[in-house]
């Protein structure tokens, strides 16, 4: 699976397992098609990358760094390092925020790392959080940054989203919009997108804009979603003609609501 860019922009990075291959390994590749195994003997654990420069792998007792030079023609694996403050004994999803490493666990409790992994601090003191680990406990399913802000996706439908300081400042009712997986993905001209909502939305408050992984707004698509509304649906279709290859996210917000996808640009 494509997970980053090389720090370059030359370069495609991915995670994934060779058929001849026992354990996981760091792929690079320029054109999508012809990959190259920049690492390999991975250990298991959670993993996350930062800026295609570091790939941290996180387990229940150590952590490790994965330093991926400029071009990602090379990868070296460090030794583990035992992590200390908040040892991981659960699924956890992890994500940057700035040089933040933020670390939600499958009990619903948020910390996080200065030092990419090797110490984490927490948890997160917030009501907000308190009722995600009443209600949602075991049901958060991404985690992502997008500009200076933390955004947690529940199975139920809540999205809930701040910056680092406070990673969940406002909770959400379920959502009343959803944004459905983009088709083809990873595509390299056009793709698809459609957006649901309740019949207690108004089409008029909907705004479907896509960002790039630094948080910069790369085309929006508004005017198309409102002129194709049928059924409390619409279908548009993204032409990223002119944009770099690469990760993007989809976002579809209504008031306080966000409904997100991740898609790939890939020539």
């Amino acid at each position: 699976m494509i997970e980053s860019l090389s720090h370059d922009g030359s370069s495609y990075i991915a995670i994934g397992m060779r058929p001849q291959a026992a354990t996981l390994e760091v792929l690079r590749s320029q054109n999508g098609r012809e990959w190259t195994v920049i690492a390999s003997n991975l250990p298991n654990g959670d993993y996350v990358f930062r800026d295609g420069r570091l790939l941290v792998i996180v387990d229940s007792l150590e952590t490790f760094h994965v330093a991926i030079s400029n071009d990602a023609s090379s990868a070296t694996v460090s030794e583990g390092m035992r992590s200390s403050g908040a040892p991981i004994l659960e699924p956890n999803l992890l994500c940057y925020s700035g040089d933040i490493l933020v670390s939600v666990r499958g009990n619903g409790r948020v910390y996080t790392s200065a030092d990419s992994g090797v110490t984490f601090e927490g948890p997160l003191r917030d009501a907000c959080l308190s009722y995600m680990n009443r209600v949602d406990v075991s049901f958060v399913k991404t985690l992502y940054n997008l500009g200076n802000k933390v955004y947690i996706g529940l199975i139920s439908n809540h999205v809930m989203c701040g910056p680092i300081g406070r990673p969940t400042s406002s909770v959400d009712d379920a959502l009343d919009i959803y944004t459905n997986p983009p088709y083809p993905n990873p595509f390299h001209a056009e793709t698809k997108i459609r957006v649901s909502w309740y019949f207690n939305v108004p089409s008029q408050t909907l705004a479907l804009k896509i960002y790039n992984l630094y948080g910069d707004e790369v085309s929006d698509l508004t005017a198309q979603l409102q002129s194709k509304v049928e059924d409390f649906a619409s279908v548009v279709t993204w032409n990223a003609e002119g944009l770099p290859d690469g990760v993007y996210v989809v976002v579809c917000r209504s008031g306080r609501e966000v409904s997100s996808q991740k898609v790939i640009l890939s020539r």
